[in-house]
């Protein structure tokens, strides 16, 4: 998010264009925003994602708290952003020195393997509770709880994200298909149990297997299924932005 900022000064973009800082997902959280999000103007952005309009409100009396304008005048180039190179610091390929080596090399990039598992289940866990919602029910961007029973702000583009990390850790084999395919039907059950009180819902999970499973399976298991082994395989790859 820094990154944001320094390219939007980098550009001179201030007035001309919205430079972005910070995505607020909590909408039932509206104290913890207000205390946190005034330190976005403080770093010169002048723009900022919030989940509602009683959200927006709070957050637009940080900008008369704060001139984000001068922060911005005032603000130096993070050490990041070079000159026609990509922001070292924000992203770094893990390198194996073997092929043996290699998705040892992966996992210890990624964090380890309790950092890795920890991962698969919040992305699977957030793609299986927007899409049953979605698919099922026809609600699209809501509030969805996470695995602690947070209520977030998911959308197609939260979904898109989730799907895309899990497709290039099994196409590199940092997640394994078996793997993947036993953590969704995991957190199918987590889902289910999450909307056990809603009468529409359709559970993706009977006794321990996915509904229909064997046959056409259950339309929103199957679809998040599809979105991650032949979408995220297929559509065009998220871009990296650098610096001038």
């Amino acid at each position: 998010e820094d990154g944001n900022v320094d390219a939007g000064k980098a550009m001179g973009l201030y007035g001309l264009g919205q430079i972005g800082k910070g995505m607020w997902a909590k909408p039932d959280a509206m104290a913890a925003m207000l205390h946190e999000k005034s330190g976005h103007p403080l770093t010169g952005a002048n723009t900022a994602w919030v989940p509602s309009p009683t959200a927006a409100c709070l957050h637009s009396l940080h900008y008369f708290q704060v001139s984000s304008k001068e922060c911005f005048e005032k603000r130096k180039r993070g050490p990041w952003c070079v000159s026609g190179s990509a922001p070292g610091g924000l992203f770094r390929v893990p390198v194996a020195c073997s092929a043996s080596a290699e998705v040892e090399t992966k996992l210890l990039a990624l964090g380890g393997i309790e950092e890795v598992t920890s991962e698969v289940r919040e992305a699977a866990q957030a793609i299986l509770g927007y899409v049953s919602r979605w698919v099922q029910l026809g609600v699209g961007c809501s509030k969805v709880p996470d695995l602690r029973n947070v209520e977030l702000m998911e959308d197609r583009a939260t979904l898109r994200i989730n799907a895309q990390l899990l497709a290039n850790w099994k196409l590199h084999g940092v997640v394994t298909e078996n793997e993947l395919r036993a953590t969704l039907v995991e957190m199918a059950e987590v889902v289910d149990a999450q909307n056990a009180k809603d009468k529409q819902y359709e559970s993706m999970i009977v006794n321990g297997q996915v509904r229909g499973d064997g046959g056409k399976g259950q339309i929103a298991f199957e679809t998040a299924v599809s979105l991650i082994w032949v979408s995220g395989a297929k559509l065009p790859r998220p871009l990296m932005f650098f610096c001038p």
